[in-house]
């Protein structure tokens, strides 16, 4: 590819970027002599052997309608075409730098410059999104600043229709790490909210200077998106107002229904900000500080409206607080709507402060993770029947299964409930894995007979946002993983629906979706989906057979003086049946002997023989 000279009636000049699907190159338009850039796409590194054949009709269809945009934000597509296994776009040739090289350099941005990148950076969105393309690989790389500082967002190669059947297949990452939303890295359906969370990526580079989601590799990076919420960027940069971080939460929301419906509505949540921050500085005076210039906004505000009078105060006053405080309250006394306006400012600022408060909050207390809850079913009823140093022996083979398997698994252990455990992983994988070694312990000590009697555990797990202090976690998803262990059977390991699309590889544990449950609590119901660990059963399953419930057909050992007299009433009547079977169709013997029989096995038979 780097030799290519020519392609249709463009000149190859030189080579702008390349990419692990093709080349940019700046080319010449021989027959416009035109400055262009062509971007070229090397088919057989897009699809497989068997796609191949269908991959040129629809690249000529989704380049016809890219050719289709108009919009002053998107580079404009003059052509396309195709040479054996190149495809390729023409489009302008823009005069410029990569938005990435600038932050790469550790460019900084104003908070008002970066507000309007992003603003032109979403109207070009919203407008592709209006004509049913998702562009599905939105980064800095991709957007370009012109020398006149406007935007152009460029590299329309691997758009998908919104409505389209045909792109990428189920399974299939189209995009950049880093930028990648949670649907993507996980191979669903891809919308214009996955382009919305891209653009909410970019944000936070240009608010923050970094990435919100780093890692050793892809596929930490790629854990992290799908697990992880990033850190509010005024955790980064205190100067940046909290609004900021409610904003970029919403854009990086995980799930795609939580994100803006549209990235207008993204762009207005901008604009909003913008026109705050232009009021901002409009107000601010410079060359004051600290409480004076406090006082000096409290008297513009009060001062009717007037700015040369707020000035004039404040030149009089000469920088005593007193003089600019006694002018704020005969202002106020003058206009009571004017005094309001003050309180509204002092709430503002409230509750400017209580959402800051929260958001660091959330921050150092809140966590997506994985909680689990593990039951030894039937304890009770052991421990009644087989006293409490059975008991406790028990319990005791039970830790020594469950505390390995979670250290062993990255796990936290928080604390003990009764007979049962409850921990929390950072990783969903993590937290199954865990539970399939407790079932295999616990299997093993079955088998070691070490008890007369069989004992089996069941794991219930959920994954979401949680409250983790230091010692203990609370919240619902607490709540909900409790009802999932007592909805699971014994010896089984029922997951949510949330933990089992937390799962970073669903290969390596065979999970399927078996039930809904209803949870104490809850309105709706929840889906529950099962981690098979045994590999007989995980054959019937897969072959569609039905494994006998062996585990729960066992019962444990009854001592109940009501269960003593149904088994001595079952004695009784076998040895009847046994006597009347010998006496009409055994050997032959003497009355005596019958008698004798009969009185050996039951006293009340010889008794009604006597009487007769």
């Amino acid at each position: 590819m780097s030799e290519l000279k020519q392609l249709g009636r463009y000149e190859i000049v030189r080579v702008l970027g390349s990419g692990a699907m093709g080349i940019v190159y700046e080319g010449l338009d021989t027959s416009l002599n035109r400055q262009v850039a062509i971007k070229t796409i090397i088919k057989s590194a897009l699809v497989d052997s068997e796609q191949a054949a269908d991959y040129s009709k629809r690249f000529m269809r989704e380049a016809q309608a890219v050719a289709r945009l108009n919009h002053a934000n998107i580079v404009t597509v003059y052509d396309f075409g195709e040479e054996g296994d190149v495809a390729y776009f023409v489009m302008e040739f823009i005069q410029g730098n990569e938005l990435k090289q600038f932050i790469d350099s550790g460019v900084r941005f104003s908070l008002s410059k970066s507000l309007g990148l992003m603003i032109k950076l979403l109207d070009a969105l919203d407008y592709a999104h209006s004509q049913g393309i998702v562009h599905r690989d939105i980064k800095p790389a991709n957007i370009m600043i012109d020398k006149a500082g406007k935007l152009k967002l460029t590299d329309f190669g691997v758009v998908k229709f919104v409505d389209s059947q045909e792109g990428t297949q189920a399974g299939t990452m189209v995009g950049t790490p880093g930028y990648m939303s949670p649907e993507q890295i996980l191979g669903t359906s891809v919308s214009p909210k996955s382009d919305i969370f891209a653009a909410g990526v970019v944000l936070y580079q240009l608010l923050t200077g970094q990435k919100p989601f780093t890692g050793d590799g892809v596929f930490a990076i790629q854990q992290k998106i799908v697990n992880e919420e990033p850190p509010p960027p005024s955790s980064i940069d205190a100067n940046l107002p909290p609004i900021f971080d409610q904003i970029i939460s919403k854009a990086l929301a995980k799930k795609p229904e939580q994100r803006y419906a549209h990235a207008s509505e993204f762009a207005e949540d901008l604009k909003r900000c913008l026109s705050l921050d232009a009021s901002q500085q409009s107000e601010a005076t410079p060359g004051l500080t600290g409480a004076a210039q406090q006082a000096d906004e409290k008297t513009v505000v009060t001062a009717s409206g007037s700015r040369q009078a707020a000035e004039k105060t404040v030149v009089t006053a000469k920088g005593s607080p007193q003089a600019i405080e006694k002018t704020v309250v005969t202002s106020a006394v003058k206009s009571g709507a004017e005094e309001v306006k003050a309180e509204d400012v002092s709430l503002d600022k409230f509750l400017e402060e209580r959402a800051k408060l929260d958001a660091l909050f959330a921050d150092k207390f809140t966590k997506f993770i994985t909680v689990m809850f593990t039951d030894l079913k039937g304890s009770t009823t052991i421990a009644e029947n087989e006293g409490d140093l059975v008991s406790r022996m028990l319990i005791k083979h039970q830790n020594d299964i469950v505390m390995p398997a979670i250290k062993d698994n990255n796990g936290i252990f928080v604390k003990s409930i009764g007979d049962g455990t409850l921990s929390y992983f950072e990783n969903a994988l993590d937290a199954v894995r865990t539970a399939v070694r407790i079932q295999k312990g616990m299997d093993a000590l079955n088998m070691s007979k070490i008890f007369r009697f069989p004992v089996f555990m069941r794991i219930g797990m959920h994954s979401g946002k949680c409250v983790v202090e230091e010692h203990d976690i609370a919240g619902d998803v607490v709540n909900t993983a409790s009802r999932f262990e007592s909805a699971a059977d014994g010896g089984g390991i029922l997951l949510s629906e949330d933990t089992y699309n937390a799962l970073s590889d669903k290969s390596e544990i065979y999970c399927r979706f078996v039930k809904q449950v209803t949870l104490k609590g809850k309105k709706e119901p929840f889906n529950a989906y099962k981690a098979f660990w045994n590999p007989q059963e995980i054959e019937l399953d897969k072959q569609g057979k039905t494994a006998e419930a062996s585990r729960d057909a066992v019962a444990v050992p009854a001592k109940s003086p009501g269960g003593k007299l149904v088994w001595g009433i079952a004695v009784a009547v076998i040895i009847l049946l046994l006597v009347f079977a010998t006496k009409f169709f055994g050997s032959p013997t003497t009355h005596e002997e019958s008698r004798h029989s009969i009185s050996d096995s039951t006293a009340p038979a010889d008794k009604s023989d006597i009487q007769r």
